[in-house]
């Protein structure tokens, strides 16, 4: 269903997928910020930013939540 209905990206090391990020609009005032994973060894570098911020700038003008483990709200 995500893929379905949402944006999103895929960051890519030496052609291995190791980052995903994913906006899911809710009609054009809200969207929530999704599938936000980025692989253990590539941790600290900030491609988890890169990726929520490309997903922010995907939502425009909406509102938007994340959907999130412990590990995702200081992105």
């Amino acid at each position: 269903m995500i893929w379905s209905l949402s944006k999103g990206q895929v960051a890519l090391e030496a052609g291995r997928a190791v980052g995903t990020a994913f906006m899911t609009p809710f009609g054009n005032t809200c969207a929530t910020l999704n599938t936000i994973i980025v692989d253990e060894a590539m941790r600290g570098r900030g491609l988890g930013r890169r990726l929520t911020t490309t997903a922010l700038e995907q939502a425009g003008d909406r509102e938007c939540r994340l959907t999130a483990t412990a590990d995702g709200p200081p992105l």
